[in-house]
């Protein structure tokens, strides 16, 4: 039985076409890719049937209840988060979503979150720094094109898989963590097509998901 995967999209541009694309041809995963406010808004049964959520939006400013009623609510929608045994995988520019929100910070694992800046279309150095990870066992350095962050690293309570070998980047390129029930992969990794398209970064992103899911 495939994996029901919500795909959380919002607040951020992106490849629309070649995004799907990346999802739908992620054997053994049924995606469902939908806004922020469409996932808000859904009941908690339609939430918590999800085996894996995979965040890639990158939402700012207040989050808050108090929402128009095509928002649902937000804050406690996703304070909801761990409460059952449900995947979470945080993808690329989610790293700066709700970035004064101390509660996301701690689903990322990076505590007193700043960001300085990014950088397009950066060749990047991979490498693998737990090779015993089901996540990356197997998998070999390699090198990618990216967009860069230049942001918080992850705390002492989150294990590094891999880093990202470049002066304008965050070191750590991927890691693991527990939040309550759940299990959670976070990479900065992620942009574009550029990245998508790369074999190791999909082997990468769909381990991620079914280590999430408890699949691997």
């Amino acid at each position: 039985m495939k994996l029901k995967v919500a795909v959380i999209t919002g607040h951020h541009i992106y490849d629309v076409v070649n995004f799907h694309k990346l999802w739908n041809s992620m054997s053994g995963v049924e995606p469902f890719i939908q806004h922020i406010e469409d996932f808000c808004s859904s009941g908690e049964a339609v939430r918590d049937a999800y085996d894996c959520i995979v965040f890639y939006m990158m939402v700012v400013g207040e989050v808050k209840d108090e929402m128009p009623w095509y928002w649902g609510k937000p804050k406690s929608v996703l304070e909801h988060l761990g409460s059952k045994k449900q995947g979470i995988v945080m993808l690329h520019h989610t790293v700066w979503a709700y970035e004064k929100w101390p509660f996301f910070s701690k689903l990322l694992g990076m505590p007193d979150r700043k960001a300085s800046g990014y950088h397009r279309d950066q060749k990047i150095q991979i490498r693998i720094v737990d090779t015993n990870h089901p996540i990356t066992k197997g998998l070999k350095d390699w090198t990618m094109t990216d967009e860069t962050y230049e942001i918080t690293e992850p705390g002492y309570d989150s294990k590094v898989l891999i880093e990202l070998e470049h002066p304008q980047s965050i070191k750590a390129g991927a890691w693991v963590r527990k939040h309550k029930k759940s299990k959670i992969f976070c990479t900065a990794l992620g942009h574009d097509n550029e990245s998508w398209k790369n074999a190791n970064f999909r082997k990468l992103l769909k381990r991620g998901v079914f280590w999430t899911a408890g699949k691997l």
